[in-house]
């Protein structure tokens, strides 16, 4: 299994692991195409199959990545710099700079009609490459439910963690309220001289971030951009809309095989529409709302959320 972290700011290689290996990889500003915008229908349907991960990945890369509000983003940086300002003793420049945050985060709330609790600042991907045939997974999980009545659980935690194929999503937000109150104490101690206090209110703003951790399944989300591909091309080349049509239901099955579709009428009928598309694109009665709406339940179903991280 291969694990690759997905962010904007470094590069570096983490240890290797008996699972395979950490990645992070900078992603560089480039043209591309997903979700919301037209692809080379020049290429041919192959060519995006077996593009299809790369592609689902940089759309949702940047997808995830327009959710950040910047400005929050800047406070929690200058939070930064003003730590580092105290730890060198500079309490002035310190002391200017949590007052200019304080303003800036007045500006903030005044830019909202309804202030949120909470702001989106950071977002990191994850890799995680795992199996990627559907008879392989079922044969994996055969084995790792032997295992559980065997009683042998090391050894079902390894086989189950084999069929993981997906991306993390980890967005990281900055809770204003908490955030501005710790400002508020670390002036107040920096205006009375008590510099401890005030480091500690500064590392307490910076700590006030909160994680939540969403997965995304990789067989739904490559199913869906096929999906989303074939409409581009069942007008003029229903040869390739099938094709991609059925690559697309090859990645449901998979999906199924893993565990992302625990209900079996959800996956029965992701099937029978995509079935009853490919029909329509035959005998070239298909619509581009019949695509979007698969395309819709499809995505629907992609994204499992897990527990909120400090």
């Amino acid at each position: 299994m291969l694990k690759r972290i997905l962010t904007k700011q470094s590069l570096r290689l983490f240890n290797k692991s008996s699972q395979g290996f950490w990645h992070v990889i900078f992603l560089l500003s480039f043209p591309l195409w997903g979700w919301g915008q037209q692809p080379d229908t020049t290429r041919s349907a192959q060519q995006l199959i077996q593009e299809a991960r790369k592609r689902s990945t940089q759309a949702l890369q940047v997808q995830e990545t327009a959710k950040i509000v910047q400005k929050a983003r800047t406070l929690y940086h200058l939070t930064q710099q003003a730590a580092l300002l105290l730890s060198k003793q500079l309490y002035q420049p310190a002391t200017e700079l949590l007052e200019l945050i304080h303003r800036k985060i007045d500006s903030l709330r005044r830019s909202y009609t309804t202030v949120p609790e909470d702001f989106p600042i950071e977002v990191q991907l994850i890799e995680i490459e795992g199996v990627e045939d559907t008879l392989l997974a079922k044969k994996i999980l055969a084995e790792a439910k032997k295992a559980v009545e065997n009683n042998d659980l090391v050894a079902a935690r390894q086989l189950l963690n084999s069929l993981r194929n997906e991306i993390e999503v980890h967005t990281h937000y900055l809770p204003l309220d908490p955030f501005q109150k710790a400002i508020k104490l670390a002036l107040t101690f920096l205006r009375k001289q008590n510099f401890t206090a005030a480091a500690a209110a500064i590392d307490a703003a910076l700590n006030a971030l909160e994680t939540r951790t969403i997965i995304i399944a990789r067989p739904l989300l490559e199913a869906a951009l096929m999906v989303q591909d074939a409409e581009q091309y069942f007008r003029d080349d229903p040869q390739s809309a099938i094709q991609l049509l059925q690559e697309a239901r090859k990645k449901i099955h998979l999906a199924k095989a893993l565990g992302y579709l625990s209900s079996s009428t959800a996956y029965q009928s992701l099937l029978q529409t995509i079935d009853q598309l490919e029909e329509k694109v035959k005998q070239k009665t298909a619509v581009s709302e019949q695509f979007q709406q698969l395309e819709s339940q499809i995505q629907k179903r992609q994204k499992h959320k897990l527990q909120l991280e400090k």
